[in-house]
């Protein structure tokens, strides 16, 4: 019976001390662009794909765009090379693997708005280079169909900016998590 007891008290000790999932650390929040419903329709040309993401500083983006629709003269994609977001815009650059434009960079400022627009801009910067594009080439495109959802996942730093949806636009999956990250930070 004794052994029974030091057993039990063992493994109630051990259960105890072991992380809960309320203690595990939430994943840091991320910055995305992504369409839904593809292709999306514009005023001049269709969006085939287009998912990227970075962490809230621009960290680490990854992602692929593919503009223009399969065997048009303008079709470009490739990989994500920078991403940076702010509130409900987002500048991309990805390089181009296809197209007339195959080889270089193109930048593309997206608004994710009612409705929803990007600006591609052929450029000869920096792939890393995410700043604003300080012109117009072609003008915005206005999505017919499709949507575009930017998420800034510039992380919470108050409790009440997790709550009443709020914690989707931090990127988090859950009011719980998005509470839990402000409280470890």
């Amino acid at each position: 019976m004794k052994l029974k007891l030091i057993f039990a008290t063992v493994m109630v000790a051990t259960v105890l001390a072991l992380p809960s999932v309320s203690d595990a650390a939430p994943p840091a929040p991320r910055d995305s662009v992504l369409l839904t419903g593809a292709p999306a329709s514009s005023d001049a040309g269709i969006i085939d794909y287009l998912n990227a993401t970075s962490g809230p500083n621009g960290e680490n983006p990854t992602g692929r765009v593919d503009f223009g629709g399969e065997g048009s003269f303008l079709h470009s994609s490739g990989p994500v090379t920078c991403l940076a977001v702010s509130g409900n815009r987002a500048v991309l650059n990805f390089l181009t693997k296809t197209g007339i434009f195959s080889g270089g960079i193109l930048t593309v400022l997206i608004i994710d708005d009612h409705p929803d627009s990007f600006t591609p801009a052929p450029t000869f910067r920096a792939p890393t280079d995410c700043s604003p594009i300080g012109f117009d080439v072609f003008g915005p495109r206005i999505l017919h169909s499709g949507d575009i959802t930017v998420v800034d996942a510039n992380a919470p730093t108050t409790r009440d900016q997790c709550r009443n949806g709020g914690w989707a636009q931090f990127g988090f999956a859950n009011q719980g998590l998005c509470i839990a990250f402000v409280n470890r930070n």
